[in-house]
């Protein structure tokens, strides 16, 4: 919760308005900006003692100043809050290419390893501050360009005196092949052309924590997330639970057994032959 606002005896034709949070109570309004600005609800709770009727609500502040109630608000302070930093509270620079090679030695030249990108993550799908973040939600490899963009626009977008920004991911290390135009077929790999990052469905790439609540964090990330080269968006905790939920839902209430899982098992339709992938095997097709 944000600023806390107290109108006593107000008396407004306030129903159902799209805005920040307001409370009924034994006739006080109480109103409050809300961190969580994507959850919005209506709820009536019939409570022992005094307090009888619960209205929870949603207003816009132009309603409130056309009903006169304005000069009925009293500013209270806001609750004290406990605020976590770190040292390091700016995205730091990746390196390009890896330097643990020595100058000497030719860098070697790897597979594709395409198991580093399909599939889900597994192990760093979390928010490690429980705030916000961005999330891939598909597999692909990000260059040291999308990563310095990255960090350019997240580091002049937040307040390092009260916010912070941590990676989630490493810095390029895979390397990635280009041949030059005009030569022949065959001959082996080409040439390294750049280094890569691979993430998988459900990774987290970067984080962001402290004094920020859901708006502020909205108003860059969402954008931040658009411009990479895989499909991305912005999350929190809530929105991490709603996916897990929705998730189990849509796999509880299916109740039609053919489905993709069922051709695999089952080797229904020649699956096997004309589907060979050990990924669509593994994960249904999910990923």
């Amino acid at each position: 919760m944000g600023w806390f606002f107290t109108m006593m005896n107000a008396r407004c034709p306030l129903r159902y308005c799209r805005g920040n949070c307001i409370m009924v109570l034994n006739g006080i309004l109480w109103v409050s900006l809300v961190e969580d600005a994507e959850v919005g609800f209506t709820s009536r709770a019939s409570l022992n003692g005094s307090l009888k009727l619960l209205n929870i609500i949603f207003f816009n502040p132009q309603v409130l100043k056309s009903c006169n109630v304005s000069r009925y608000m009293k500013t209270v302070p806001p609750p004290p809050r406990t605020i976590y930093l770190i040292k390091e509270r700016l995205l730091p620079p990746m390196d390009k290419e890896p330097t643990a090679m020595p100058n000497d030695v030719k860098p070697p030249k790897l597979s594709k390893h395409l198991e580093y990108v399909f599939g889900p993550e597994l192990v760093h799908n979390k928010l490690i501050h429980e705030q916000f973040g961005i999330m891939a939600l598909e597999g692909g490899y990000l260059n040291h360009e999308h990563l310095v963009k990255l960090q350019n626009r997240i580091n002049s977008s937040i307040n390092p005196e009260k916010m912070f920004a941590i990676w989630r991911v490493d810095a390029p290390w895979m390397p990635r092949y280009k041949r030059g135009p005009g030569k022949k077929m065959g001959g082996g790999k080409g040439d390294i052309h750049h280094y890569a990052t691979p993430v998988k469905a459900g990774r987290i790439i970067v984080e962001v924590g402290g004094d920020i609540d859901y708006a502020q964090a909205k108003s860059f990330l969402d954008t931040e997330a658009k411009t990479l080269p895989i499909q991305a968006m912005m999350v929190s905790p809530n929105i991490l639970h709603k996916i897990d939920l929705e998730f189990q839902d849509i796999q509880n209430s299916n109740i039609n057994p053919f489905n993709l899982e069922r051709c695999v098992k089952y080797r229904m339709l020649l699956f096997s032959e004309h589907n060979p992938r050990k990924n669509l095997e593994k994960w249904y097709g999910v990923y």
